[in-house]
């Protein structure tokens, strides 16, 4: 959930889900929340302003099979796991091809605030890739990236450079200008969003705070001091054998003694921009703000399922499996180190994934609260299933994999530890997967609801990725009728033209939990019709999902 300025919000955030015909309500706090949800609540009165937080996911490993020729020549995209800033303009906070006189220009406010441009090698970060992908290419590292020209008054004696006057207020800046700043920043963030609890966003999101290449902090100042934050990811996430460059969104964060001035909605627009910049397709947040994200053009999209699950239901699901594998048994057991190998192998199967390196998948191993099950047997690691990310999940089980009897022995385990009267959540995606639906004939009540936020990014990006992901739409291309973020997008291809709402685009790819404009997902597709063959539109919507190690 994200951070950002609200009026008098409710002391507990709360969720409000479909079940068929049932509403069903959950408590935000303790439950089922993506993001950095424990955020600390300002103290005052009943009109102080306050915020509402975030969470995450992940699960990678690199599809051999997936076409990356197209994207390698995308200037601001280097192949899984780098993303690198192109240099024309993105936004205020990008450089642009003015690089050489912006050196001779902030030389005059002083040794501190020049930009250094270094010529850094990707090896690293492309490993996964075929050795004639790597190459050296000409960065600014996050760490090192200023965004707009310093606003201070230059040092006595020195010339004045001709740049437009304004306000030190709303300076903006991608990545961390020193480490000192980092630092001063992520305490700033842990004061609003962790009080008391020093270190914990970072021990909460080691991916994201990192040096990472793909991670883009975005910090609006007031003055001296930061007033607003936004987190962006830039990732793969592999459907099937192809990809989709997507980012997701986080830390939305504005200061409480600054909120009332836009500051949230700039950072949240600085996001957007810097993906496009990036050649990301999407965008995905996860907040209960309708208010804020609607305006800006954010689209409720996606699917999900929440099973509500007592032992009861467990046990018989467990019973009805073990008809199937009788001589099955395991020892259930909690996580070791060996195991996380395991576990990263099993979600490597999964159909939808984001792809993450080595590195990152066992930079999660350190999470703080979060509980893990392994169910073993003679073989090895069989099946896992893990509650809690931080302040995060804490009452749902937001990763499992493995057999069905594996993992159900180790879903009634983690429902063992909350105590017998307790429910527990079991988050996946929607469909008919041995587990969810071994729950639901004995007894689970499902909860249907959309996956999060969306919003339409790089139209060029898109295209590209979705003529791998669509037969039969030869020349695919898609363009906005207006600049609006929800405005109309025609859509062309070899065989014509059709338009639809940037909504009705996203429900298409993504997926909607109830129909879109009084039409269901067949009626939707036939929108496309006069663009796109029946047998490009019958993959959609496409089995668009991520998981809760995976989501920020």
């Amino acid at each position: 959930m994200f951070l950002h300025e609200m009026e008098d919000p409710p002391s507990l955030a709360t969720l409000f889900t479909r079940s068929n015909s049932r509403r069903v309500r959950l408590e935000a706090r303790s439950r089922c929340r993506r993001g950095a949800s424990a955020m600390g609540m300002p103290a005052g009165g009943g009109n102080q302003r306050q915020a509402v937080p975030i969470q995450p996911e992940a699960t990678r490993l690199p599809s051999p099979r997936a076409d990356l020729s197209r994207c390698r020549e995308r200037p601001g995209f280097q192949g899984s796991g780098a993303f690198i800033p192109e240099s024309a303009e993105a936004g205020s906070f990008r450089l642009s091809d003015r690089a050489r006189s912006l050196r001779d220009r902030m030389r005059a406010f002083g040794d501190g605030a020049g930009t250094e441009l270094a010529l850094k090698s990707t090896a690293g970060a492309n490993a996964r890739l075929p050795s004639s992908t790597r190459r050296m290419v000409p960065m600014i590292h996050p760490a090192t990236r200023v965004t707009p020209l310093p606003t201070s008054e230059p040092r006595k004696g020195a010339s004045t450079p001709r740049t437009s006057a304004r306000s030190d207020a709303g300076r903006m800046r991608v990545g961390f200008g020193s480490p000192a700043e980092r630092r001063d920043i992520l305490e700033w963030l842990e004061h609003g969003l962790r009080p008391g609890r020093a270190g914990r966003l970072a021990r909460e999101y080691p991916i994201l705070f990192r040096r990472n290449p793909s991670v883009f902090p975005i910090t609006l100042f007031d003055g001296a001091e930061p007033a607003a934050f936004a987190m962006l990811w830039a990732v793969h996430v592999r459907v099937g054998v192809h990809r989709l460059r997507v980012g997701l969104v986080s830390l939305v964060y504005t200061d409480p003694a600054l909120r009332g001035r836009g500051y949230g909605r700039r950072v949240v627009e600085a996001a957007m921009a810097q993906a496009e910049g990036l050649q990301l397709g999407l965008v995905v947040l996860w907040s209960e703000l309708e208010s804020f994200y609607s305006p800006l053009g954010f689209v409720r999209a996606g699917r999900e399922d929440l099973l509500v699950l007592d032992i009861d239901s467990i046990d018989s699901a467990i019973r009805e499996v073990g008809l199937d594998s009788p001589a099955a048994t395991f020892t259930i057991g909690s996580l070791e180190d060996p195991d996380w190998s395991a576990i990263e192998r099993i979600r490597s199967q999964r159909e939808c994934q984001i792809e993450m390196n080595p590195d990152e998948f066992r930079s999660l191993r350190s999470i703080p609260d979060m509980h893990v099950r392994v169910a073993r047997d003679a073989t090895g690691v069989r099946g896992f299933a893990i509650r809690g990310r931080g302040d995060d999940f804490r009452e749902v089980i937001h990763e499992w994999g493995g057999s069905p009897a594996a993992t159900l022995e180790c879903c009634r385990s983690l429902a063992e530890a909350l105590g017998p009267e307790r429910e527990i959540l079991l988050l996946g995606p929607p469909g008919r997967s041995a587990v969810p639906w071994a729950l639901r004939r004995n007894g689970a009540r499902l909860i249907r609801k959309p996956l999060g936020w969306a919003r339409l990014a790089s139209l060029e990006a898109l295209s590209e990725d979705l003529a791998a992901f669509l037969p039969g739409s030869a020349g695919i291309r898609l363009f906005r009728m207006d600049p609006s973020p929800a405005g109309e997008i025609r859509v062309t291809s070899d065989r014509g033209t059709a338009r639809v709402s940037s909504r009705t685009l996203l429900h298409l790819l993504l997926g909607s939990d109830e129909p879109t404009d009084g039409m269901n997902a067949s009626e939707l597709r036939s929108l496309l019709a006069p663009a796109l063959a029946p047998s490009a539109l019958e993959p959609l919507p496409l089995p668009f999902f991520i998981w809760g190690l995976e989501s920020i």
